[in-house]
């Protein structure tokens, strides 16, 4: 929402309590990224504006933007220092290059559809759960055409990746993502590929067994037909006419896919400790809840909304019935390794063993949300997630903005 909007939820900002969340010294208290935390811990959630649902999207803290920006500020400062790194945690933030120029050249090659795509959220989490694999990640959070993730400090039997050098991290991520990116939208090609020359062949043979169901009841029509399907059925036309049909299916798709840019770039992050780089998620976590609802209104509604603030937008999809919208959209896609122990088979018998395994599980939640729940464990090994206490501060946020009982925010 603007800073304008009228809410029923408070703002609470240390001692100061007030309907308006624009207190102007906030940024003064901002002088380190404790002090953000202690503000976010004490910030209360915006209810939605008067007509749209409090379940239909997940809500937005009430802070104005220029608490968000300066806290971006402050976290990009650490992204550019360039001192290579020692044994502690870091944070990867990458971003596909003209994602625009992407998304148009997928949907010309009929890999996606106009707006939304399930899909391309889809193919940005695998992407991040490959990262998480390849270089230790503990936690990804992706939405639209960006990921960012927590790479924990090592422990005493490890080494720093790389030796520590910073530059040889950033580039061999970012390689790696364009890579892995570019390998699943060239299977996707495919399975579109394959899809349309089925339906070419079938349409194919339905011609074919029309002609001779005519012929079989209209005999005087051999004349014309037989001489067709002598030649149709000439042992080189067929594998002619099926290397034709590959060309003319398979040429646009390639050629579109081969047009447009795929590159990530990436932005390593050096902390101290693991709270430190948590901040980096919850930023971005606001930016994207922003940015999915100007997508969806954008895509949906028009270029009437551009200039609107979050809340028109939402009020707007409300009206439209366009909500809720889709989890990836609203939320992004959160991923988090943990262990577990698994059963196994053993190659060299056969037998089932029990065996502690990494696990990377998925979800589509409101990380500020499960941040105000204390959902999230922070420790230098990694991140936890409770989800039974998120939800249950979820269901108590929404009985609670039914009830007005805005304390409880």
């Amino acid at each position: 929402m603007d800073q304008t909007d009228t809410i029923k939820s408070v703002a609470v900002f240390g001692d100061i309590k007030t309907k308006d969340p624009r207190p102007v010294s906030i940024t003064d208290r901002m002088n380190t990224l404790k002090d953000c935390f202690e503000i976010l811990s004490t910030a209360y959630f915006r209810t939605h504006p008067e007509g749209a649902s409090d379940a239909d999207h997940p809500h937005q803290l009430g802070l104005p933007k220029v608490f968000w920006d300066k806290f971006g500020t402050m976290i990009k400062e650490h992204e550019n220092k360039m001192a290579d790194m020692d044994r502690n945690g870091y944070t990867v933030r990458l971003d596909l290059r003209k994602n625009g120029n992407l998304i148009q050249a997928l949907r010309r090659a009929g890999i996606i559809p106009a707006g939304f795509s399930p899909l391309f959220g889809n193919l940005m989490s695998t992407v991040a759960k490959h990262l998480m694999k390849e270089y230790g990640a503990v936690f990804a959070f992706t939405q639209s055409d960006e990921m960012t993730l927590i790479i924990p400090p090592c422990t005493e039997e490890q080494s720093p990746m790389f030796s520590g050098r910073l530059l040889k991290s950033t580039s061999t991520m970012a390689a790696f993502a364009t890579s892995t990116i570019t390998k699943l939208i060239f299977m996707e090609a495919f399975f579109v590929f394959c899809k349309k020359m089925m339906m070419m062949i079938g349409k194919f043979l339905l011609v074919y067994a029309l002609m001779l169901l005519v012929l079989a009841q209209v005999p005087i029509l051999e004349l014309v037909l037989l001489p067709v399907l002598a030649v149709v059925t000439t042992s080189y036309t067929p594998v002619l006419m099926l290397i034709l049909a590959m060309v003319v299916i398979g040429y646009p798709i390639v050629t579109n896919i081969m047009n447009a840019l795929i590159a990530f770039d990436a932005r390593v992050g050096h902390w101290t400790n693991t709270n430190d780089e948590f901040a980096l998620l919850l930023w971005r976590a606001y930016d994207c809840s922003v940015n999915g609802l100007t997508d969806a209104s954008m895509q949906k509604i028009g270029k009437k909304m551009s200039g609107k603030n979050s809340g028109e937008k939402l009020l707007a999809l409300h009206k439209a019935g366009l909500l809720p919208l889709h989890p990836h959209q609203a939320c992004g896609t959160t991923i988090i390794k943990s262990r577990e122990m698994l059963p196994c088979t053993d190659p060299r018998d056969g037998s089932v063993v029990i065996k502690e395994r990494a696990v990377y599980k998925k979800y589509n939640i409101s990380i500020l949300e499960g941040f105000k729940a204390g959902a999230f464990q922070i420790s230098d090994s990694g991140v936890k997630y409770d989800a039974e206490k998120h939800k249950d501060y979820h269901e108590k946020l929404l009985t609670a903005f039914l009830n007005g009982d805005v304390k409880f925010c």
